[in-house]
């Protein structure tokens, strides 16, 4: 969805993610890396300056740019504000929420030309179409798959919004509170609070969709469920709410179809549902046993409990069963996770995406759902991490510290209790250094208290006598950065 943003928009967000992993550059460095000339770069953190707020880049006399965040905000702001400024996503959520705009009225809300909001419109339609969507603009409206119009807007308001719903009014949010309260009280299933969050969302996403008169095409042989999901329950007082805050009339088959996704076992609260829907939905089974042997495999090598299998199998199927497009707009923060993970515990995430591949062969599974499967597999699976951990890949440093033994040991034991398993140590004496060959062999990084050590080849970082936090950060970045694939 990035390549919806406008061309300055797009700057500005490669900007600021190639500063947050920076202490500071020069404008001249930062040109370069960007392909843009100074002039441009100048304006870009102005405008940055102006959207992110009360994030800033600092440009100091000498030309250094940096990065700062205060420490009651991070990174993800950047995404928030992007969004909450882009004319691009303004112009989607306006039509979202409705859909009598002509061409004209809705140029003039965004404070540009018509002919302007045309061309813009025919950009964002070729990103929007890889989605099964686009915006129409006689009638002006949002057509297409309407499972995945329903995904993209949920991830919308979850990024832009940080579930605070705010994008609806408080008479169609509490409505909704008490409509899945009476789903949750039928079927008897409790939920987190941030998985009532996101089923609240989901409904409020579905019936303004409705209320703009799109809806998901029945098919034949699911028509009956949906019209019985209620079954006795009588739900003229949510109709009649539900008509108040959102100005039109639902029937007891609008409501059924709000929850079509149960009935048809694409979704399943917990796993006593996930069986009963597996028993008429082959498409289920058959993903319900793939995944059974994914856990399988992972408790075979790890020797791992499968005390979360149940949950497990739960999350996975409804994952792969509701896969209607990417679960971000702007920012992908299941990949961040995936990229930590895979450079910590490389052999673990590496097994897990091979069998993902031998479990479903013939198809190709897409990168953000491969990561959403390892997520799940990490977050939900009790102990795995821990096992995972046992085969973190220990980076040896060749240690050259010219003091007395028991302050190199102190050293040393700091190290070993800062960062665990991540650093084997061996100790060089300062002659040991003259074989350059056989040192590059044997360590991954030199760590020494001498200056001006120069070693082709192998990185060298050198502490004071005793160090600090920001030396210590040192070693922490040589870990982060270090590339495990050779």
């Amino acid at each position: 969805m990035r390549r919806m943003l406008s061309q300055k928009d797009s700057r500005i967000l490669k900007l600021v993610e190639f500063l947050y992993d920076k202490d500071e550059l020069l404008m001249r460095d930062l040109c370069g890396e960007l392909n843009v000339s100074a002039k441009t770069l100048k304006n870009d953190i102005e405008n940055a300056r102006l959207i992110l707020s009360p994030i800033d880049i600092k440009v100091s006399g000498n030309k250094g740019v940096k990065l700062e965040i205060p420490s009651n905000y991070s990174i993800t702001y950047l995404y928030t504000a992007l969004l909450s400024t882009s004319l691009e996503f303004g112009l989607l959520e306006k039509i979202f929420l409705c859909e009598t705009y002509t061409v004209d009225e809705l140029a003039e809300e965004l404070f540009i030309s018509s002919s302007s909001l045309r061309r813009m419109v025919g950009r964002m339609n070729k990103v929007l179409q890889e989605e099964e969507m686009e915006i129409n603009l006689n009638p002006v409206q949002i057509i297409g798959n309407e499972l995945r119009i329903y995904n993209f807007f949920i991830h919308y308001v979850v990024e832009r919004y940080y579930f605070r719903k705010t994008i609806f009014s408080k008479a169609q949010i509490e409505v909704v509170k008490e409509l899945v309260d009476l789903v949750l009280k039928i079927d008897y299933v409790e939920f987190e609070y941030r998985d009532r969050e996101r089923f609240q969302l989901f409904l409020l996403v579905q019936l303004t969709r409705m209320k703009n008169n799109h809806f998901v095409t029945e098919e034949p042989n699911t028509k009956s469920d949906r019209q019985n999901f209620f079954g006795d329950v009588d739900t003229s007082s949510i109709e009649k709410k539900l008509k108040d805050s959102f100005y039109k009339e639902f029937s007891s088959q609008n409501l059924s179809q709000l929850f079509s996704i149960f009935s048809e076992g694409k979704w399943s609260f917990d796993y006593n549902q996930l069986l009963k829907h597996s028993k008429t939905n082959p498409e289920l089974k058959q993903t319900k046993e793939k995944f059974e042997v994914l856990i399988e495999s992972i408790a075979s090598k790890y020797r791992i409990e499968q005390a979360s299998r149940e949950e497990l199998l739960v999350y996975l199927c409804n994952s792969r069963m509701l896969d209607y497009g990417t679960y971000h707009m702007l920012y992908d923060n299941l990949e961040m996770i995936v990229k930590h993970f895979k450079h910590d515990y490389f052999e673990g995430i590496e097994f897990i995406r091979l069998k993902l591949t031998e479990i479903f062969e013939g198809e190709i599974l897409k990168e953000y759902k491969i990561n959403e499967y390892i997520c799940i597999l990490i977050i939900h699976w009790d102990k795995f991490l821990i096992e995972l951990e046992r085969e973190v890949t220990p980076l040896k440093i060749g240690f050259v510290y010219d003091v007395k033994e028991q302050y190199r040991k102190l050293i040393q034991d700091e190290i070993s209790y800062r960062f665990k398993k991540r650093f084997t140590i061996k100790v060089i004496n300062g002659d040991g250094l003259v074989d350059v060959e056989k040192v590059k062999n044997q360590c991954d990084l030199i760590l020494t208290n001498l200056p001006g050590i120069v070693i082709p080849g192998l990185e060298v970082i050198c502490f004071p006598i005793y160090p600090k936090e920001k030396d210590w950060s040192k070693l922490e970045s040589f870990y982060s950065n270090f590339s495990f694939l050779k």
